[in-house]
């Protein structure tokens, strides 16, 4: 694949369009910094990942799924930024005409929907704990 030259797929569509991200989710970017600023990002969010993987218990199978799945992403996209200072490689673009979503790859798409099902659990985790205490009143 040539750099931003897409390939179409399913038609306009779905496209595989090679670029290099130097941001983060949807063009991001906190200047000359970005690289470091998002390499240091991933490295603390594993870290948190990692000790709220050690805190969640077994049982809970949604969860330790979704923070792998978020570690993973993070882990794959700081690879690509360690490996190169052009950014991460995303050829994901889908869309249709000028409305298109912004290129992503399979990190993206790992950390996006762990990060959904990891909500999801704290929230469904919340609201049995606020059962529990009204239960208790």
């Amino acid at each position: 694949m040539r750099l931003y030259d897409p390939q179409p797929v399913l038609g306009d569509f779905f496209r595989l369009t090679f670029i290099y991200n130097r941001g983060a989710a949807f063009g991001i970017h906190v200047g000359g910094w970005s690289r470091i600023v998002f390499m240091l990002l991933a490295v603390v969010a594993t870290i948190a990942l990692a000790m709220m993987y050690r805190s969640t218990p077994w049982s809970d199978r949604a969860r330790l799924i979704a923070i792998a799945g978020v570690t993973g992403g993070a882990i794959g996209n700081l690879i690509d930024r360690v490996r190169s200072s052009r950014g991460v490689v995303d050829f994901f673009d889908v869309g249709v005409a000028g409305l298109r979503w912004p290129v992503f790859n399979v990190a993206d798409i790992f950390v996006t929907c762990g990060a959904l099902v990891l909500a999801y659990s704290l929230w469904r985790e919340e609201q049995h704990v606020e059962r529990e205490r009204d239960a208790a009143r």
